[in-house]
C-alpha cells in the first residue's frame, strides 16, 4: 500500500460498519476502493460476498483490472464488480421468478421504448405529434428513478392524465413481452430487496457482506434505496 497516503490507508483498513469517503476529483477515490477490496480479500472475505458498483462500464472495467493486478484473475472472477445496471441485470437473471419474469427476459433500449410508447399513444387515440414519445419516456423514467409505478405516481398527482395512461399501458406492454427497461433493472431489485416477506429478498439482503459504491454522490433515490 506504498502508493496510498495516510487517509487512504485508513479507509482501506476500515472493516466494520459504514464508511463514507469525501474527496475531490483525481484524489484517488477509485484507487482507495480497489485497495479496500484487495484488503478485504486478504482478510479472508469470500469474493462473492463483495459487491462494488459504479456508473460507467469504463470505470467498472478499470476497477476490476486494478483489483486483478493486486490479487489474481482467479479471485476477481467471483467478485461482483460492475455498473448499477449490469449488476442488477445479473441479479434479476438469478431472482427472475420473484419479480414475475422469465429468465430469458429482454432489456429494451431507447428505440424499443419509443416504439412501445408510440404504439400506446395510437391505441389510446392520441396524436404523437401533440404528445411526443421522448418527453413521455423522460417523465416515466423520472418516476421510476424515484421508485414510483403508475399507481404511486397517480396517488401523488405527479403526472398528467395522458402520461399516466401511457405509463400504465407501457408497463403492461413490457410485462406481456417479458421485457424490462434500464430503469426497471434497478427498480425491480430495489423492490425485491425491500420486500420483508419474500424469501428471495431475504436471500438477496444476506448475499453481500460489503457493498462499495464509487461516485456515491451521483446515486438517485432508487439506487440509494437498493
Amino acid at each position: 500500500m506504498a502508493e496510498l497516503n495516510e487517509p487512504q490507508k485508513q479507509a482501506v483498513a476500515h472493516v466494520d460498519g459504514p464508511l463514507l469517503v469525501f474527496a475531490g476529483a483525481g484524489s484517488g477515490k477509485t484507487r482507495t476502493i480497489t485497495y479496500r477490496i484487495a484488503n478485504l480479500l486478504a482478510n479472508r472475505v469470500a469474493p462473492y460476498r463483495i459487491l462494488a458498483v459504479t456508473f460507467t462500464n469504463k470505470a467498472a472495467a478499470e476497477m476490476k483490472g486494478r483489483v486483478e493486478q493486486l490479487t489474481s484473475p482467479e479471485v476477481t472472477r467471483d467478485l461482483w464488480i460492475g455498473t448499477f445496471h449490469s449488476v442488477c441485470a445479473r441479479l434479476l437473471r438469478r431472482y427472475h421468478d420473484a419479480v414475475g419474469l422469465r429468465r430469458d427476459f429482454v432489456i429494451y433500449d431507447g428505440s424499443d421504448q419509443k416504439a412501445v410508447v408510440t404504439r400506446a399513444l395510437r391505441e389510446l387515440g392520441y396524436d404523437e405529434r401533440q404528445f411526443p414519445p421522448k418527453p413521455l419516456l423522460s417523465a416515466i423514467s423520472g418516476e421510476k428513478g424515484e421508485g414510483r409505478g403508475p399507481r404511486e405516481a397517480k396517488e401523488l398527482g405527479r403526472l398528467t392524465d395522458v402520461t399516466l395512461e401511457v405509463y400504465a399501458r407501457y408497463e403492461r406492454a413490457l410485462a406481456l413481452s417479458n421485457a424490462v427497461d434500464f430503469d426497471d433493472l434497478i427498480l425491480r431489485v430495489a423492490r425485491l430487496v425491500e420486500d420483508p416477506d419474500c424469501p428471495a429478498g431475504a436471500d438477496l439482503r444476506g448475499r453481500f457482506l460489503h457493498v462499495l459504491v464509487d461516485e456515491f454522490q451521483d446515486t438517485n433515490l432508487i439506487q440509494y434505496r437498493m
